[in-house]
């Protein structure tokens, strides 16, 4: 029998509190930010989380953290998590969390942070699959099928390891762009925690979390705070460009395939960028703060 942390769980607990720190949907170009401070809010403006673990266990929502985490940022309980109470006893965990739908453009990029409990005892694995099929939320019937969501974008810790640098067990970023085959097609993203020979009784699945999503779209960009506004000039350019920030920010310079072709450091005001011996085509600028919020500029060379 494993021993974890206490879960403060009750008969009302496993409909949970979230938040949707800013939400801009609708089908077309869009941004999500996410930052996880109300759970009944998300899923009344399109999330959806399913649970297809085998047996179903009593506590299988996606919810609100209740005292496993300090959140990536925002209030300290402000994550999602899912853990090893989606199944009862002993079987294959298969929990699943869809995203609202979204019209993908090649370009797009998911950020998020994520995080494990105890990946060292119990590990942790977590499927980031992404469906073109609308508004569907099929995702199978069963422990093992995924339905329409067949496409996969990235595995954390896919073998299952107990190495700690498998899945963070601290808060660690991810930036995953979406596949070009989905360009201009409707769908959803969904992170499904997926765990064989897990639960109470089992020897993998401890608790994960997941803070600060954000959906960036390449047409319009995650809308600019306060503390980051900036501009690119001129654009289209065949050398020299010019980037005026108000704040300092790294910055990667990367072509359609995602290859980064320079990086650097942005400070606050006129910052010059040489662009001599780069090829003609369609580059994108990420501008990344400190608190790891980014912003996405296209940029045309000729």
């Amino acid at each position: 029998m494993r021993h974890l942390p206490t879960y403060h769980y009750s008969i009302y607990h496993v409909l949970i509190l979230f938040v949707i720190t800013t939400l801009s949907f609708h089908i077309h170009a869009q941004n999500i930010e996410e930052g996880f401070e109300n759970v009944d809010s998300l899923f009344t403006v399109g999330w959806v989380r399913i649970n297809n673990s085998d047996p179903g266990g009593a506590y299988g929502a996606w919810q609100q953290d209740n005292g496993n985490f300090i959140a990536q940022s925002g209030s300290s309980n402000s994550s999602i998590i899912c853990d090893y109470t989606s199944v009862n006893g002993n079987g294959t965990i298969s929990n699943w969390l869809l995203t609202p739908e979204i019209l993908f453009t090649a370009g797009d990029t998911l950020f998020f942070w994520t995080r494990s409990y105890a990946n060292i005892f119990y590990p942790d694995r977590l499927e980031i699959r992404l469906s073109t099929t609308g508004n569907s939320t099929d995702v199978g019937s069963d422990k093992l099928s995924t339905g329409v969501f067949n496409t996969l974008i990235y595995s954390i810790n896919p073998d299952l390891d107990t190495a700690a640098n498998t899945y963070p067990m601290g808060w660690k970023r991810y930036a995953l762009p979406i596949p070009s085959s989905a360009n201009g097609l409707n769908g959803r993203i969904a992170f499904r925690y997926f765990i064989t020979n897990g639960g109470v009784s089992g020897i993998n699945g401890s608790t994960i979390g997941i803070d600060n999503l954000y959906y960036q779209s390449v047409l319009t960009g995650i809308e600019e705070t306060a503390s980051l506004i900036w501009n690119i000039y001129p654009n289209p350019t065949s050398r020299i460009v010019y980037v005026e920030a108000t704040s300092e920010a790294q910055y990667k310079l990367c072509s359609l395939s995602g290859q980064i072709v320079l990086q650097g450091l942005f400070s606050n005001g006129t910052n010059t960028i040489d662009l001599t011996g780069l090829a003609p085509s369609t580059y994108f600028i990420y501008l990344t703060l400190e608190n790891g919020k980014q912003s996405i500029r296209q940029l045309i060379v000729k």
